[in-house]
């Protein structure tokens, strides 16, 4: 099913809530925002097998062209489902989602919950969500006296990830983020040298958490002036949570699994040199903010937070 989409002309209008929905808008070039949302529930419907699968939600949008302030993204959406199979036990599941990309600044939040009433053997069940959000730009870097065409200047870049958490036992959560830039290099091996772009990759499973080290979070490379770039990133997460056949092992009733909506994903490229210019195709600026700056994002990146994920959170049940 193809959901409403909204498109947010501008920070403050998303912040006010003034939004524009359309159905959907697709584009082959860049700039380019794209965000997917997909959830799914499993039941056993008799304690032994016969799976049932529950609501489902897929949303996807790919939208082109963007100013620099444009956002797209999908609010929450749940898939639950619940059922009663032979013995009066309770199974329940749900999934849930959503995504926001902006040029450089991609959100996610994800939730999954599997729960049964009874610890009797053969009660499985399983809620499942997964959401991605990608940006793409293209730039040039504007020739001048100090810097002519053809010449070479150094550019930082940095890929910002806020702090995750999520549940266990038997939840399970993937987080993974990456930046990426594409053009003429000097030594051939790409604009960012032999290390290519800049990745971040979290797991969690059963109350175990890992993070970095296989992590590259920044990299200082050399880039043409006058060359055309392109400027790519993505932030995509996978939960899961499953109760336990009890048959085999003590039952375990309730099982969670989330990534949380402040966890962000931040795209910065930018020059040491102030006379180096770059010149965006989406009008949008990949440069480190100021120190104010940062406390209006903080800001800001709150208010959208507020919109999006649920009043309350639901602690872990016991049964």
């Amino acid at each position: 099913m193809r959901s409403a989409i909204t498109i947010v002309a501008s920070q403050a209008a998303m912040l006010s809530g003034a939004v524009i929905w359309v159905l959907a808008a697709t584009a082959q070039a860049a700039p380019l925002l794209s965000a997917q949302t997909h959830g799914w529930v499993m039941t056993n419907t008799d304690g032994w097998y016969g799976y049932q699968t529950g609501p489902k939600f897929d949303n996807w949008v790919d939208v082109t062209p963007l100013t620099a302030q444009d956002h797209v993204g999908f609010d929450q959406q749940t898939a639950t489902i619940v059922a009663y199979p032979g013995g009066g036990a309770v199974v329940s599941a749900s999934g849930a989602a959503s995504a926001v990309a902006g040029l450089g600044d991609l959100h996610l939040y994800l939730a999954a919950h599997a729960a049964t009433s009874d610890g009797g053997y053969g009660y499985l069940n399983q809620g499942n969500a997964t959401a991605t959000a990608s940006f793409a730009d293209d730039f040039t870097i504007a020739p001048s006296a100090a810097h002519p065409l053809n010449s070479w200047v150094w550019l930082h870049a940095k890929l910002d990830v806020g702090d995750l958490w999520g549940f266990g036992p038997n939840g399970g959560v993937h987080l993974g983020a990456g930046l990426n830039v594409s053009g003429a290099s000097r030594d051939g091996f790409g604009p960012l040298g032999a290390g290519g772009g800049l990745y971040y990759n979290y797991d969690h499973s059963d109350s175990q958490g890992s993070g970095p080290p296989n992590t590259r979070l920044e990299a200082l490379g050399e880039f043409q002036v006058g060359t055309t770039y392109t400027i790519n990133g993505y932030l995509e997460g996978v939960v899961g949570a499953q109760t336990r056949n009890s048959y085999y092992t003590s039952p375990i009733l309730s099982s969670w699994a989330s990534v949380d909506a402040s966890n962000t994903s931040h795209s910065y490229l930018w020059p040491d040199d102030p006379s180096v210019v770059l010149l965006t195709s989406s009008g949008a600026s990949y440069a480190m903010p100021e120190p104010m700056s940062l406390l209006t994002l903080a800001l800001a990146g709150a208010g959208l937070l507020g919109r999006r994920r649920p009043k309350t959170r639901p602690a872990p049940s016991s049964g």
